[in-house]
């Protein structure tokens, strides 16, 4: 089919009709619409900025503090118990002891979720609500001012952030919040938040809380006595139950509704208990009755694990000492050293210095003490008396270039019931005096001073076969004298080193207890151009012929040179190590008298060796240890070991029973009972020893001045064997009278008339003694 075309004329005209105009939409209708529009296009900006802000802040938090990380790093405190478990020390920088999240009673999640967090398990660590407040506060004070924070958000702030309000740290908690939430369960933040708060009276974390205000576990906490602990972290002083009893009430009733009103409780429950007291049972600061023991313990542990994991560690140790041998070894050295000051007038002052001397004899004292810039609280100076102190009541004495207070109260030990301290010195006396505290001279203030007129102590007390150390004493007053020379004093030893060398003697076999030897002066070369001529303490030589165990007992010095000489030095120093000698030995003939620096805890433990038969074992302080994770460190020590023969130490010790009974140790014969020992005296009495046991106990006894001060008469029989003694007949007090070789002995029956006694005294407690020893 061919197509028609149209022609131009035939196209149809098109008629276009105007379209009616759009009424424009009223006023109000288009501002309503730009406002929605732009509310929710900023709504939209503020959505994207606020969540870019939470990303970004999530991306600068640090990593999220675990379990296993927090008992770590946690601060807690270390205890250290006597034997008989009562707590004599305690070591921190936060006094806090960590409860395992599954040990939280239930009762306290309870309390602390109602007073804190009431929604705490069904949020995700944010409140919203409570946010919008805090936001709304923010814009209205211009200052951050609500809180609005969830238990979570606390977790945060106290881990991370600063306490300073602002938006930014606010900011910070919710994206910590919520990491918390999403790394940790409900259980792990409680955990963390119950161990770390603050709880008042420097008490962290719940535990410590728990035992402070109710001393007991926080394990067997009432619903009443978590409650006020719960009250108490809003605020722990304003609402301290001690200084603010009526508030602590308030508090732990509104903790209560609130356990109430959460159904952990009823309402009549509620009612009823908080009408109840507050049940107070303040736990006591523990009594540190073994100071110089304790301080022994830490310098140990400090050495092996640190000073961290000693103040913060939480470390639980368990320790050997015997409290009531320690108060009979303080009784025993305190009365010892009043009974010396008596005996040679220590109390008294050195020298008195008239009105016309005072002047100049201070400037003598001030160009000595100016030798040095610090004044060092060990050293001994001597000061003069200027008059009396009022405040604090003592003594007021110049040290040349400044002047400082003696008070009253360090001056206990001068005192009689005749004779004050107020009265002991007047002006112009020069007396012996070390500062309390180092003082730098430049600018010295408010100086108080401590007595130094008498000697110092100290009593170490161990047992011989368990090698625990029983009791240990380092001076008269731990308060004013914290150094301890019962195991930091290294002093000469004196005679009471004689035995170490008499022993090796006799294992050699080149000498027995009976080889006879001659009380006679001897030169001996030391050089090719020194040579030494050893002297008797008495300056006495009579000439005779004494056995070794006779020259033991009279401790003479020239028998003692001539029988290291004939041993040989080596092998008594070899012998010396073997039997516990740490300490630095001379490598000559002085050795065999004491040359030697040793301590009183070493030396007291080289004589378990002889009471031991020959059994040797390091000294033992510390008898169990665990960490604040409850990891046991120390629970098994090694056992002792051989390190001379049965028969050896046997033989020593009968050599040492003489000294005791008719020797230069006969000042221990008043304790009654089977006793070794040996006393030692260095040069001009500068230390003065007595080392002895029983089958029981073994302890050692050194007396002499810090400076090394000679003492004219001193000798360990007149000042150290004293001390022994007195401390041994307490601490044995009880115990049954055994013999060296193991069977107990019948008391000596005391005669009542003249016939008794004559018909008795061939058969007395030292005849029994000797017979008893030679059965051995």
């Amino acid at each position: 089919m061919v197509p028609v075309m149209k022609s131009k004329q035939d196209a149809p005209t098109v008629i276009t009709k105007r379209r009616p105009e759009k009424r424009r939409a009223p006023l109000w209708k288009r501002l309503l619409k730009i406002a929605l529009l732009v509310g929710f296009s900023g709504a939209a900006l503020a959505i994207i900025g606020f969540w870019s802000v939470v990303f970004y802040l999530d991306s600068q938090t640090p990593s999220i503090l675990t379990r296993d990380h927090y008992w770590k790093m946690a601060k807690q405190v270390t205890r250290i118990y006597a034997r008989d478990g009562r707590v004599i020390g305690e070591y921190f920088i936060e006094r806090r002891t960590l409860i395992k999240a599954t040990e939280i009673p239930e009762v306290m999640k309870q309390a602390i979720t109602a007073a804190e967090d009431s929604r705490f398990y069904q949020h995700e660590g944010l409140d919203w609500l409570g946010l919008l407040r805090a936001f709304y506060a923010v814009a209205r004070d211009k200052k951050f001012s609500q809180g609005g924070s969830t238990i979570t958000m606390q977790v945060a702030r106290t881990f991370y952030l600063t306490k300073r309000k602002t938006l930014g740290r606010k900011l910070r908690e919710i994206v910590l919040a919520r990491k918390l939430e999403q790394r940790l369960g409900k259980g792990s933040i409680l955990f963390l938040y119950l161990n770390q708060i603050y709880f008042g009276h420097g008490r962290y974390g719940i535990r410590e809380a728990c035992r402070y205000f109710f001393s007991k576990d926080i394990k067997q906490a009432t619903v009443v006595e978590a409650a006020l602990l719960a009250g108490l972290v809003q605020s722990p002083e304003s609402l301290s139950p001690i200084r603010h009893p009526r508030r602590a009430l308030a508090r732990r009733a509104y903790v209560l509704r609130q356990m109430a009103d959460n159904g952990f409780i009823t309402l009549a429950e509620a009612t009823r208990l908080s009408q109840t007291p507050l049940g107070l049972k303040i736990a006591s600061a523990p009594h540190d009755a073994a100071p110089y023991f304790t301080q022994a313990v830490v310098r140990k542990l400090v050495n092996q694990y640190g000073k961290r994991a000693v103040y913060e560690g939480g470390l639980q140790v368990w320790t050997s000492v015997d409290l009531e041998m320690q108060k009979a070894a303080v009784d025993a050295v305190r009365h010892g050293l009043k009974e010396i000051d008596r005996q040679f007038g220590f109390y008294k002052p050195l020298r008195h210095v008239g009105p016309a001397e005072i002047q100049r004899a201070l400037a003598t004292l001030a160009k000595e003490i100016r030798e040095h810039k610090v004044l060092s609280s060990g050293r001994i100076v001597e000061g003069i008396v200027l008059g009396r102190s009022a405040k604090p009541k003592g003594y007021r004495v110049s040290l040349g270039a400044f002047r400082a207070t003696l008070p009253d109260t360090s001056l206990e030990r001068f005192e009689t019931p005749t004779r004050k301290a107020s009265a002991l010195y007047r002006r112009g006396d020069v007396i012996r005096v070390s500062t309390t505290h180092p003082v730098r001279l430049e600018q010295p203030t408010d100086v108080e001073l401590k007595p130094e007129g008498g000697p110092q102590s100290s009593l170490v007390a161990i047992d011989p076969k368990s090698r625990e150390v029983l009791a240990l004493v380092g001076g008269y007053d731990f308060e004013l004298y914290s150094f301890n020379r019962g195991w930091q004093a290294y002093r000469q030893a004196g005679s009471t080193f004689k035995p170490i060398v008499y022993a090796a003697a006799i294992e050699s076999g080149k000498m027995t207890p009976q080889t006879i030897f001659y009380n006679v002066p001897e030169t001996y070369r030391l050089s090719r151009t020194r040579t030494w001529k050893p002297k008797n303490f008495s300056g006495r030589y009579d000439g005779k012929p004494y056995s070794m165990a006779d020259a033991l007992k009279n401790s003479i010095n020239v028998i003692a040179v001539t029988i290291l000489d004939r041993l040989g030095i080596d092998p008594a120093i070899d012998f010396a190590r073997r039997i516990g000698v740490q300490s630095k030995l001379s490598h000559d003939l002085t050795l065999v008298l004491g040359s030697a620096s040793v301590s009183p805890l070493e030396m007291t433990n080289v004589y378990a060796t002889f009471a031991n038969g020959g059994m040797y074992r390091d000294p033992i302080l510390i008898t169990r240890l665990v960490d604040g994770r409850g990891h046991t460190l120390v629970a098994t020590h090694p056992p002792a070991h051989r390190v001379i023969s049965q028969s050896l130490a046997q033989t020593v010790t009968q050599m040492l029973h003489r000294v005791v009974e008719l020797g230069t140790g006969r000042a221990a014969r008043k304790l009654g009972r089977p006793a070794a020992g040996k006393t030692g005296t260095s040069n001009k009495g500068r230390n003065s020893w007595f080392v002895g046991y029983t089958p029981q106990l073994v302890a050692g006894v050194w007396v002499g001045f810090d400076d090394r001060l000679p003492i004219r008469r001193g000798t360990g029989g007149r000042l150290a064997a004293p001390i022994w003694t007195h401390f041994m007949k307490v601490a044995l007090q009880g115990k049954p009278l055994l013999g060296f070789h193991g069977v107990p002995l019948a008391p000596a029956k005391l005669p009542t008339t003249m016939k008794d006694k004559q018909q008795t005294a061939p058969r007395d407690l030292d005849s029994l003694l000797d017979d008893q020893l030679k059965k051995m």
